[in-house]
């Protein structure tokens, strides 16, 4: 009788791992009973499937979800992640793509329209912060003087950029006002946030 052939697997996973070439059993000179290595068995794999790994488990060869390398997301905030491991796609994952501003409705990404005003409210206070503050306001004001200034003119002066101020704060609140009146994505990051301020 010739010897069978053998077929490794992984000592932990029990994926199959191909040898190249066959591999054949010996015979014990004890009892005459054919021998294999550990992690080894004389059971013939069947044919791969697509996206499974041929695994041995329980005495048996069965096909294991294979998604090693594939990129998920993670439903909670949509980070990536590499799959590094065999079985099923873990619950708290998906290999669907994220939208813009997305968040999970528990089967698939829908846009969190809040989210997209929420980052352009940010994106308008910091636009804000460029214009002008109170002391960058007074700095520029006084800068317009080389001469030493009376009581009256830094009075003027400090109307100035309190009047400065208080109409960069109200373009800011109608810019909100806007922001937040826009029902789609689209809109919300079309808007334009550098119009309508005052003259410094």
């Amino acid at each position: 009788m010739n010897a069978p052939e053998y077929f490794d697997y992984d000592c932990v996973t029990g994926e199959y791992i191909p040898t190249g070439k066959p591999v054949y059993a010996t015979k014990s000179p004890r009892d005459g009973e054919w021998l294999t290595p550990a992690w080894a068995t004389m059971k013939r794999p069947p044919d791969a499937i697509p996206g499974y790994a041929m695994c041995f488990r329980g005495g048996d060869w069965v096909q294991i979800e294979d998604h090693r390398g594939e990129v998920a997301y993670k439903k909670a905030d949509a980070g990536q992640v590499v799959i590094d491991g065999l079985g099923h796609i873990p619950e708290e994952l998906t290999l669907l793509e994220p939208c813009r501003y997305p968040v999970w409705n528990g089967t698939d990404w829908i846009e969190d329209v809040e989210a997209a005003k929420r980052e352009k409210i940010t994106e308008l206070a910091e636009y804000r912060r460029s214009k002008a503050n109170f002391e960058g306001a007074m700095t520029k004001h006084v800068a317009a003087w080389s001469d030493p200034i009376s009581y009256d003119t830094a009075l003027e002066i400090l109307v100035s950029a309190l009047k400065y101020i208080q109409a960069c704060d109200e373009t800011q609140r109608e810019h909100t006002d806007r922001i937040m009146a826009r029902s789609s994505i689209d809109e919300i990051m079309a808007y334009d946030i550098t119009t309508g301020w005052p003259e410094e």
